[in-house]
């Protein structure tokens, strides 16, 4: 699943942005962008969720399929309260990071799918995301 984001400072569509300001999240392409961006005046998070906001409707995948999740659903997991618990235990960062930094990720998924912790994980971020008559 690969998200295609157009940068917030050149508005490039040849060169995807494919880095975020630590302080803003805001998008962008390359180290000129950076710097130009930094120069304007970086604005804090909760300054920039306008931008942000206007910034995601910029985004597209590259290659949807009929298992690909709309992004507003995507969006709807940032939100999530109970997800935000669950993301909160030291447990589960660890399960995701070595999930993330695998050579095999599937594999590894399936070895995290005996964790109690990332079944729940698993099973919040689905309830978010699937359509009620897929379930």
């Amino acid at each position: 699943m690969t998200i295609r984001r157009i940068c917030t400072v050149c508005s490039s569509e040849d060169e995807y942005a494919k880095y975020k300001c630590p302080n803003c999240r805001l998008p962008y392409c390359s180290a000129n962008c950076w710097k130009h961006h930094k120069l304007e005046g970086c604005n804090k998070q909760e300054e920039s969720d306008e931008l942000n906001k206007q910034s995601s409707s910029n985004q597209r995948y590259l290659y949807p399929s009929e298992d690909t999740i709309p992004l507003g659903k995507l969006h709807l997991l940032r939100h999530n309260k109970k997800l935000k618990d669950i993301v909160g235990n030291p447990h589960l960062k660890t399960i995701l990071e070595a999930v993330n930094n695998a050579d095999d990720p599937t594999q590894m998924i399936h070895e995290a799918m005996l964790e109690p912790i990332f079944v729940e994980f698993a099973d919040e971020c689905l309830k978010v995301v699937q359509d009620p008559e897929k379930e």
